[in-house]
């Protein structure tokens, strides 16, 4: 009776203080943190999933569970369809419009990858739908990203958490791509240590369709430049995402090297390409122009500055930044030997070709 009389006492004291004890999950489900901190009780299995925030498509496609998506954001459809034979039941147009809950309940859906979106994630509690934040960048508001240590923290974190989440062989592939990435990090990091600041060259980004369209603060691109050895002219500017400056801010700037972003291949628009930039007479006089060093964003699955194949974005702007420190590492294989690995498809030589612009 005394074990009885004890338990009594400890449930008094939790409700005097105002304690509870944490809730056990049922047995087929575990507690997940997700990247803004909330706690959500996850099924162990989840089975289908709708890919509603940022790169979840590509996420769950590159750790192998791409037959389990019932809702598919948008990709590049052009190579994403090359990696990715199962028909899905709904493809978004865009990533910031979910399908409505009746249709999410009636497909049956087991977890949804969001974005952090506190009144959509209610809505979907309240209907009794498991959603996390899956998406690192826009999360957390006291998550700082001030350098490359802090960028790279962040995408590290998702791909744990797509591991944690889909759990299994996905697990596993998580744990295989954050050693790989990790593997060819350091070894350009290494090279740049010794590095002087004055041979780090201005590089410019247009994320088009006009020549003065960049990126601004929070981009990806930044800190990929910064991690291959460059150094991005629009860092020193507040503003975040896409931003339009002036042509004269270029000629102030005079980059050393330009990379022009590729749109989606199902995009209609007319992207501002590389041809277009050397054809443009204004460019004329920046340097970039008069040494030829202009060159394209590559994309993948998804965009290469903001999915997983972040790794070969790395390595292509190294290669093209520092070409002599860089000539060894062959970057076309690599990409074979990626897409094999983690998307479980053979790229031809025609394909990388066509992938890499040249």
């Amino acid at each position: 009776m005394r074990w009885r009389q004890s338990l009594c006492l400890l449930a008094v004291v939790l409700q005097i203080t105002g304690c509870r004890p944490s809730p056990t999950p049922p047995a087929d489900e575990h507690l997940v943190t997700d990247l803004v901190g909330r706690t959500v009780a996850v099924k162990k299995s989840p089975g289908r999933f709708a890919c509603i925030s940022g790169t979840a498509t590509e996420r769950v496609l590159s750790l192998g569970r791409g037959q389990d998506i019932v809702v598919a954001g948008p990709t590049n459809r052009g190579w994403s369809a090359i990696v990715d034979r199962t028909p899905h039941d709904i493809i978004l147009a865009d990533s910031g419009h979910a399908p409505n809950i009746e249709v999410l309940l009636g497909k049956r859906i087991g977890l949804i990858f969001h974005r952090n979106d506190p009144n959509a994630l209610a809505k979907l509690n309240e209907a009794g739908l498991k959603a996390v934040v899956s998406q690192g960048f826009g999360g957390k508001r006291n998550r700082i990203v001030d350098s490359p240590e802090a960028f790279t923290t962040i995408v590290d974190d998702e791909v744990r958490l797509y591991g944690a989440l889909l759990g299994g062989a996905a697990a596993k592939t998580a744990a295989e791509w954050l050693s790989f990435t990790h593997a060819r990090t350091a070894l350009i990091q290494k090279r740049l240590a010794a590095l002087p600041a004055g041979q780090r060259p201005k590089v410019y980004g247009i994320v088009g369709p006009s020549s003065t369209k960049t990126y601004g603060h929070d981009e990806n691109l930044l800190w990929y430049v910064e991690m291959a050895g460059g150094r991005m002219v629009s860092m020193e500017l507040p503003a975040h995402g896409g931003i339009t400056v002036s042509m004269e801010q270029v000629y102030l700037w005079n980059p050393e090297i330009v990379f022009v972003r590729q749109p989606y291949a199902r995009e209609k628009r007319s992207p501002y390409s590389v041809a277009s930039v050397y054809r443009d007479p204004v460019w004329k006089a920046v340097s970039a122009i008069r040494s030829k060093r202009v060159f394209p964003i590559p994309n993948g699955v998804d965009y290469w500055d903001r999915d997983s194949e972040g790794v070969l974005l790395l390595e292509y702007l190294a290669k093209k930044i520092h070409p002599a420190l860089f000539a060894d590492i062959d970057l076309k294989a690599d990409v074979k030997a990626y897409y094999a690995k983690f998307y479980r498809t053979v790229l031809g030589d025609r394909d990388v070709k066509a992938m890499l612009g040249d």
